[in-house]
């Protein structure tokens, strides 16, 4: 004897009866995942193991534009994705040397530049994995600049 589907029903909304040849049963049905959208909040501040974040949050989150102070004093601003440094930004490390472009991820990726504590652009093109790689141009404070090809932070 096999166990065919000989009826099914709907008790109500919750519930739903399935009658077998060989057994009933009662199923609960399974409620619908509500769908919530993200609550942004704008302006919060957060200190976490002694960084200092001031920007927008999202359910909780770094998400959206803010500034990043941590505490071997870098200083990031610009845009975050779900805690992580990712769109538009500028960091300033310790020793002063500025990075400022795309990020991804937390890393620098797609067109960025580096700028010296004098405020002289060192390095002007693409960025992956936070090395210099692509088409870039390097120059130097002559005024000369030299332009090409860059793989894993080496100009080929």
């Amino acid at each position: 004897m096999s166990n065919r589907l000989i009826q099914q029903r709907k008790v109500n909304q919750k519930f739903t009866l399935t009658i077998k040849r060989n057994t009933v049963r009662l199923n609960k049905k399974k409620a619908p995942k509500p769908r919530t959208q993200p609550v942004p909040v704008s302006s919060s501040w957060l200190s976490i193991m002694g960084n200092q974040y001031i920007g927008d949050m999202v359910n909780g989150r770094i998400h959206g534009k803010g500034k990043l102070y941590h505490h071997d004093g870098r200083f990031y601003e610009g845009e975050f994705s779900n805690g992580k440094l990712h769109g538009q930004g500028k960091i300033i490390c310790t020793h002063n040397h500025v990075y400022e472009g795309v990020f991804s991820n937390g890393i620098l990726h797609g067109q960025g530049k580096q700028i010296d504590p004098d405020g002289h652009i060192i390095y002007e093109g693409e960025y992956s994995n936070s090395k210099r790689h692509g088409l870039g141009k390097l120059l130097r404070k002559s005024g000369s600049y030299g332009e090409g090809e860059f793989l894993n932070g080496r100009r080929i």
